[in-house]
């Protein structure tokens, strides 16, 4: 039996992933739990006392296809995370000095990486024309000309552009689900919305607050205490990874 064809909106199942991820958002700590705080949010889940729910509560979350590359979650039909943590920092992607990172447990959910792996493979695989004919790579082997039609390394940055996210999306973050956060302070804000493939560089500013409504097992919840607060000791600062860069650092790191 065929698997279903990954086209349209869906996003399958849920899988498992029970371990801490990470999600950037402009709201405080402080402001988490004022309603009106929500009202120029736009696209951004709304965060209430009872936690991250989605703008747009549809039964599951949604995929937005994009021709000819990865698509992405729609944001309002659910609450993204990356188990990535240094991509926390450029979201949301608008042009503000500051977001904060919030450190969550997220049993199951939406993997919207392997779908945006699924795409991103069928576009290079039926790429057979147009400008790609350029790309076309011969190959001399035992006397044989192999011809077969490829992408170079930019076409296949801008074809997955979003896969070195590690996008994940559930159908919502309870309040018990959210160990702490911290703020970062985004040092290349400027022009964050249009450049964001490019990265920016962060800085991430003490204190680490804590969230006294966490119902998670204490070990659970002491392990994201101790990897934010490992993150400020050891990198207060850091650079995001870039599209071309992927997921390789975004720039050397010193040996010092």
């Amino acid at each position: 039996m065929s698997s279903p064809a990954m086209t349209g909106t869906s996003l399958g199942s849920e899988s498992a992933v029970n371990r801490i991820c990470f999600r950037g958002d402009l709201r405080p700590p402080s402001e988490s739990y004022k309603h009106q705080f929500d009202e120029n949010a736009g696209r951004e889940p709304i965060l209430t006392s009872a936690g991250f729910d989605a703008r747009n509560q549809d039964a599951t979350p949604v995929y937005r296809p994009k021709e000819g590359a990865a698509g992405d979650a729609d944001p309002e039909s659910g609450v993204c995370v990356t188990p990535r943590f240094t991509v926390a920092p450029l979201f949301p992607i608008q042009n503000f000095p500051w977001t904060w990172i919030y450190a969550v447990y997220v049993e199951k959910a939406y993997n919207t990486k392997m779908r945006q792996v699924i795409d991103s493979q069928q576009v290079m695989k039926n790429i057979s024309g147009g400008t790609f004919l350029q790309n076309v790579v011969r190959y001399a082997t035992l006397g044989c000309v192999d011809m077969r039609p490829t992408v170079d390394v930019q076409q296949a940055a801008d074809i997955m552009w979003s896969l070195y996210g590690d996008e994940l999306i559930v159908d919502r973050l309870p309040a018990g689900n959210i160990i702490c956060a911290i703020k970062c302070k985004r040092l290349d804000y400027q022009n964050l919305k249009t450049n964001f493939k490019n990265g920016i560089r962060y800085e991430l500013v003490s204190p680490i607050v804590p969230n006294v409504k966490c119902t998670l097992p204490h070990p659970v919840y002491m392990l994201g205490l101790e990897f934010l607060s490992d993150e400020l000791n050891m990198h207060p600062t850091g650079t995001t990874p870039t599209v071309q860069s992927g997921f390789h650092a975004s720039e050397p790191k010193s040996m010092a």
